[in-house]
């Protein structure tokens, strides 16, 4: 007999007026808050294992909350046991929510800085909605559903088509129409108290939470947000977690002839009148789907594990390389599409910027050449593990007039408070849950459809004689490190192979590790080889204090 409990707590923050996380831009800052903000927590119990799977109303989970996070729960809460490889922390990727929480230099320097404040209210939020989950346990059965978006249904659209058609499996209608190239389904994980009334579910359905643009001054939980809330309205005293899933090149927008006329006119009505129409069709599905048949009644045992890797040095298996040999990721790099940014969902830096930095990479970025056979064709803009841009080894190169982000960061580079680590997290975790017939995939980034298929087929058919039917990605989770694209879509070059930091092998250097966990976690857990020893570094007071304020 299976044990489950929910717990839901709003994220307490102070009203600090400091940037959003999702856009880095520097004037897309909080003055008001147009929704509350929420961690949600499940934790599920079978002869003696607990999993537990956290989802949060931020843009996305850095190691430091992890660490936090099991730090304070085995201080304070060392009476639940909890196994760190069995909790999995992940994000709902809303953009309109407080910046400042990663230590990471790179994604606060539009905030400005680290807030700890910011920090320690994403991280109460979530150990309070764990431990409540914990107290609100009761005896339950487990139903695996799921359902399909119809195609007239405009709730997403693949925002990088050119991409998404360039991959092998792709076909011919799906080239042509940018709401059919994406996994239209929601896959849906429902809890039942032993009178069969539902207590609780999970879904995940990938579609960026960008229905919100990046003028807005107003926090909110977006898209996903409103749908969680509509759906605990539908049904009282249940708590529900709307989390991501294939979403890496997914849109809440329309992408296609008119897209910039259809922009318009939504930003005329309101954006946040958006991400609630969009949100209420999230909701409608999941209703529709809760009230649908069961596609799997769970049955079995639970498992979790996880494995970090360093990304910037991995050599991939040859069966995910095009049969390649001695293929390996590198140095974590952005390219030039990265800086432009997405044309619907959020633009990046104007054109003219774009131009000065292609004519300044072509003439100054020499150690390029050696960053090829891992990144590919990418125009290197930031090398994030050297720290410097356009090669020249430092990072204050582009004039402080530019941009207020690029003149913070300048600013932290003249002042020493670049100097440890790297610029984004690079030692990242790979997870999995196993839920009876199901496996629960962690993927600490943004992954693209055709991605994300992959990696759903690799585990199913590496997990099937274990007894593996179902497999669902899950993304933004326990850390960040930008996109994983196909190789196929990475040569393309738009937004998300711009910002897939490892180059052309990301996917397979995933794939590579995920198939070395499949073969773990089936073993007995004392017989895993696991290095436990690898894990994200820790920054020093004395840096930290540079940058924040």
């Amino acid at each position: 007999m299976y044990q489950a409990g929910l717990g839901k707590v709003k994220v307490d923050y102070p009203l600090l007026e400091v940037g959003m996380m999702g856009y880095g831009m520097w004037n897309n800052r909080i003055t008001e808050k147009e929704t509350e903000l929420y961690a949600r927590s499940i934790i599920i119990e079978h002869t003696g294992v607990v999993l537990i799977f956290t989802n949060v109303e931020i843009a996305f989970i850095t190691p430091g909350i992890r660490r936090e996070v099991l730090a304070v729960l085995k201080e304070k809460h060392a009476n639940l046991l909890i196994d760190e490889n069995k909790l999995m922390i992940t994000a709902q990727h809303t953009h309109s929510a407080p910046s400042g929480f990663s230590k990471y230099a790179y994604y606060s320097f539009s905030t400005p800085g680290f807030k700890v404040e910011i920090r320690d209210a994403y991280v109460n939020a979530i150990i309070e909605s764990i431990v409540l989950a914990f107290k609100t346990k009761q005896e339950v059965t487990l139903e695996y559903k799921e359902g399909c978006f119809d195609p007239k249904d405009e709730v997403a659209w693949n925002r990088s088509l050119k991409a998404y058609a360039n991959n092998p499996e792709v076909n011919e209608i799906k080239k042509n129409s940018s709401a059919l190239a994406l996994d239209r389904n929601m896959y849906l994980l429902q809890v039942n108290d032993l009178n069969n009334r539902m207590i609780g579910s999970v879904n995940w359905f990938g579609v960026h939470a960008t229905s919100i643009g990046n003028d807005n001054t107003k926090s909110s939980s977006d898209n996903k947000g409103y749908a969680a809330s509509f759906l605990e309205e539908e049904y009282p005293n249940s708590i529900h977690i709307f989390a991501q899933g294939k979403a890496g090149d997914v849109s809440p927008h329309f992408h296609g002839l008119g897209e910039t006329r259809i922009r318009k006119e939504i930003k005329q009505k309101g954006d946040h009148l958006y991400a609630q129409e969009n949100g209420e069709k999230q909701f409608f599905k999941a209703k529709e789907i809760i009230e649908g048949a069961t596609s799997l009644r769970i049955n079995g045992e639970l498992e979790g594990e996880l494995l970090y890797a360093d990304y910037t040095k991995i050599e991939v298996d040859s069966e995910f390389s095009n049969n390649k040999i001695g293929m390996s990721t590198s140095d974590a790099c952005f390219g030039l599409p990265f800086f432009q940014g997405t044309p619907v969902d959020g633009k990046g830096v104007p054109t003219p910027v774009v131009s000065f930095m292609k004519l300044l990479n072509a003439i100054l970025n020499k150690k390029r050449k050696s960053l090829i056979s891992s990144q590919g064709n990418k125009e290197i803009i930031v090398n994030a593990s050297s720290k410097e841009l356009f090669g020249q080894g430092k990072m204050d190169v582009i004039p402080s007039f530019v941009d207020e982000s690029i003149k913070e960061m300048n600013k932290e580079s003249k002042k020493g408070a670049l100097k440890e680590n790297t610029l984004i997290p690079v030692i990242l975790p790979v997870q999995l849950f196993l839920i009876g017939g199901l496996a629960i995939v962690g993927v600490p980034g943004e992954i693209t459809t055709v991605a994300g298929f992959r990696v759903e087929k690799l585990i199913k058919e590496t997990l099937k004689e274990f007894g593996v039917e179902r497999v669902i990605i899950s993304s933004y989770a326990n850390s960040y490190m930008g996109y994983i694209t196909t190789q196929e879509e990475y040569k393309v070059q738009e937004y998300e192979g711009g910002h897939t930091v490892f180059g052309q092998w990301t996917l397979a250097a995933f794939e590579t590790k995920f198939k070395e966990l499949c073969f773990e976690i089936i073993k007995p857990k004392e017989q895993r080889i696991i290095d436990r020893t690898l894990l994200p570094p820790l920054f020093s007071r004395h840096e930290l204090n540079l940058r924040t304020y």
